[in-house]
């Protein structure tokens, strides 16, 4: 994840670099920074469902390994830094992790 998230802080500032350029260039690169960040969203948000359903199934159905479990919704709460990069702080992975919570 640290390797994710320092490329993508390089691509946002190389981005944001560019934006004073008078040309195509940096809405160009904008487009394909904001299609790698919704990739990840999307991928984002099929691991959030499957935690939460297997959060409500274990509430349900007792817990048969709740430790590894446990190890990968606290995985997936480290990716609340993803949020800094959709626009205007767009509390998704944040609300991900509060539905994820309430399961």
């Amino acid at each position: 994840k640290g390797e994710i998230r320092q490329k993508l802080r390089w691509m946002q500032d190389t981005c944001e670099r560019f934006s004073n350029v008078q040309s195509n260039c940096s809405s160009e690169m904008y487009t394909l920074f904001f299609a790698v960040v919704n990739k990840i969203k999307s991928s984002l948000l099929s691991t959030a469902g499957e935690l939460e359903t297997m959060s409500k199934f274990t509430q349900e159905h007792g817990v048969s390994n709740g430790e590894s479990l446990g190890k990968e919704v606290a995985n997936f709460m480290e990716w609340r830094w993803f949020d800094a990069l959709l626009p205007e702080g767009e509390p998704f992975v944040t609300n991900c992790c509060i539905a994820i919570e309430r399961s």
